[in-house]
């Protein structure tokens, strides 16, 4: 008890707290966006423990690169001690909220892929309800945003993230703040491009579906033209839902297959936002 005591008494709490604070600030704002932690489905509480227990493994991270030891002695212009932390908890809020969005791109491109073969097969207006979103989707925007969680676990995703989100208190330490005089437009041209390839890569990989839908409809064009007595529209209807649905599982494999690609594309991307916002 009485070395306890003693490794007690050469902490300094205040210290301690802050730097705690600080973790904390950085992860909860990826793990509020990060589906593969639960996304809006896990209770606020347990979010909050996930949070400690990372903030608990990655302190010593923190500890090597120089901890809050910068903020308390300052060797530049200082600011009031106040304003300087909650300075640091907006910049670490951001890098946290930075890297959760990006790595959560591929998600909504998921969803988007399944809007638009359910748009084509004319079933746009059915919905699921999405658990993790606590939101409503398409129905194959549900299923291929819940398959990806799925696929990204088997596939290991989630650990080679968490070792880039742990690699970037290495590369912007909290004690930090990244310098956006020579990167800020490189930056905001990679998140913006970064939301524009949702729409092409849902593009890309719902083309072979609606492609398909569209050829059927070309083709059920051509037989009422044929034959005008046959209400074609009618028929189409329930053919081109069930059609949709045989073409989505037959491509099934094509977005198996390249939903590495996809991963490795967003985990790619978040390394180059962590080397965008590197103070040094």
């Amino acid at each position: 008890m009485t070395e306890i005591a003693k490794a007690l008494e050469g902490i300094n709490m205040s210290q301690g707290i802050i730097t705690m604070g600080l973790l904390m600030s950085r992860i909860m704002g990826m793990i509020f966006l990060a589906p593969f932690l639960g996304g809006k489905l896990v209770p606020n509480q347990v979010k909050i423990g996930v949070g400690v227990t990372l903030s608990l493994i990655i302190q010593p991270v923190v500890q090597a690169t120089g901890g809050i030891g910068p903020i308390l002695n300052p060797t530049g212009p200082s600011y009031p001690f106040a304003i300087a932390i909650v300075g640091y908890l907006v910049k670490e809020v951001f890098v946290g909220f930075v890297l959760g969005f990006i790595i959560h791109t591929i998600w909504h491109a998921a969803e988007m892929i399944g809007r638009f073969v359910d748009t084509a097969r004319g079933s746009a207006m059915g919905t699921a309800l999405v658990p993790t979103m606590k939101s409503s989707s398409s129905v194959f925007g549900s299923f291929y945003y819940q398959l990806l969680i799925l696929l990204f676990l088997l596939m290991d995703g989630h650990l080679l993230f968490i070792n880039f989100f742990v690699r970037s208190y290495v590369h912007i330490p909290i004690s930090s703040i990244p310098r956006f005089d020579t990167g800020l437009w490189p930056f905001v041209d990679m998140m913006i491009r970064i939301t524009a390839d949702l729409f092409t890569t849902a593009l890309a990989f719902s083309a072979p579906v609606m492609i398909a839908i569209f050829i059927t409809d070309v083709c059920m064009g051509l037989f009422n033209k044929v034959a005008p007595q046959i209400n074609v529209l009618f028929l189409m209807m329930p053919f081109k839902a069930v059609l949709g649905v045989l073409f989505s599982m037959l491509a099934f494999f094509l977005f198996v297959r390249q939903s590495e690609y996809l991963m490795a594309q967003a985990l790619h991307h978040v390394w180059e936002a962590i080397r965008h916002l590197t103070p040094f």
